[in-house]
């Protein structure tokens, strides 16, 4: 009986923080639909649709069909801000299901870990957002928990969705399939076809595509950032894998690190081994294509939640540092040191250098996201009380961060 009442109150106080989350999310769903010049082509792609009665993906290759088309449905009920609200309980999703996965491993302060997760600036930013990133991610989330709890068919159907949202997501088949051969647990080989057909879905998404244009639907167009050399590449991977972070709250975050290494919890069972493999995998994979294509801090938060796993695991049993860690990883959103200034946002040629104090992450999005909401058309309703926009518009833009 103490039994279930115990599970009552912990349900109850999941979803209180669940909704704690939501309403956090909820000012920026009437925002406008984010700082990212890519939500405006989203608009674009959608309100063509509906004029038209044609599809055609206005983002670079391979288009991003799936979430397009979710997003025609939903904005044509109730436009951006229905479409934000869908972001933002798809994010409060994925927090839940890693808190799941927190739990389940025995990490200690697993909703504290969750909630450092869910409100970094990174994901807030793009929780009420018309961007798919966070759709991804919670999808890669609640896949990978129903991976480990053998539940086969949401974890096929999870993370096949997560391929078909974002390309990239499929990198965790990859991860996982290697780990399950190292490892070699009982059920292996299960697993192994459980993955592969978790993969084969993702790759029907992209049929289509493929069969319109063959391998060079693959091709990804970086031409909008510049001629850059080998050192501006460089420079700019390691300049914006900081700025993930923040510069001083990466300081401090490693020195936390090298405190609390000794005092790690201990990897009681093979499942936590294996997470902590994955972790590195696609911690490593990620900032590897990071480098190649280093334009957007958003391209990094398929391994963010497996990052927050590893913080938690090194971090959480002393109580006093990990509640440490989680202010200074959430204080970027309101506060951040700059020691690089662009000549020109994502296509720097020079850059100037200094200390400069400035707003954080989460103040200064938003500020960019209030300019491009004023100049933002909607998506029209069933009523289409709205002009459309012209499908000869020119590529909108906005001023991207760092």
């Amino acid at each position: 009986m103490r039994r279930v009442v115990h599970g009552i109150a912990e349900n109850k106080r999941t979803v209180i923080w669940a909704i704690g989350l939501f309403l956090a999310y909820l000012p920026l769903c009437f925002m406008g639909p984010g700082s990212d010049s890519d939500s405006l082509l989203v608009i674009r792609t959608v309100r063509q649709w509906l004029s038209t009665g044609h599809y055609f993906g206005w983002r670079l290759n391979p288009g991003y069909w799936v979430h397009d088309t979710i997003s025609l449905g939903i904005g044509s009920i109730g436009g951006i801000t229905l479409v934000n609200i869908f972001t933002a309980l798809m994010t409060v999703m994925g927090a839940i299901f890693l808190y799941k996965i927190l739990k389940e491993d025995h990490i200690p302060r697993p909703r504290l870990w969750a909630t450092v997760y869910a409100l970094h600036p990174i994901i807030w930013v793009n929780a009420a957002s018309l961007i798919d990133y966070n759709w991804a991610v919670s999808s890669l989330i609640l896949g990978f928990w129903a991976f480990r709890r053998k539940r086969w068919e949401i974890s096929i159907a999870a993370m096949g969705f997560a391929v078909g949202i974002r390309l990239a997501s499929f990198i965790i088949f990859p991860v996982l399939i290697t780990v399950e051969l190292v490892q070699r647990l009982a059920g292996w080989r299960q697993r192994l076809v459980i993955l592969t057909a978790g993969w084969a879905l993702g790759g029907l998404f992209y049929l289509i595509r493929f069969l319109d244009m063959g391998f060079g639907f693959l091709g990804v167009n970086s031409t909008w950032e510049g001629d850059w050399s080998l050192a501006s590449y460089i420079g700019r991977f390691v300049y914006k894998s900081i700025y993930f972070w923040g510069l001083p709250q990466l300081i401090i975050l490693a020195s936390l690190l090298v405190i609390s290494w000794k005092t790690r919890t201990e990897i009681k069972t093979p499942q936590i081994r294996a997470t902590l493999w994955v972790g590195i995998g696609m911690i490593v994979i990620f900032h590897g294509l990071f480098a190649q294509y280093p334009f957007e801090n958003e391209y990094l938060l398929p391994c963010f939640p497996f990052a927050i796993y590893w913080l938690a695991h090194i971090l959480g049993t002393q109580k006093k540092i990990a509640l440490a860690a989680a202010i200074t990883i959430l204080s970027y959103s309101m506060i951040s040191i700059n020691v690089l200034r662009p000549d020109k946002p994502n296509g720097a040629s020079t850059v100037t250098k200094g200390i400069w104090v400035e707003p954080g992450y989460l103040i200064r999005d938003t500020i960019e996201r209030l300019k491009v909401e004023t100049k933002t058309p909607n998506i029209p309703n069933r009523l289409n009380r709205l002009n459309l926009l012209s499908p000869t518009s020119p590529r909108p833009t906005a001023t991207p961060l760092h």
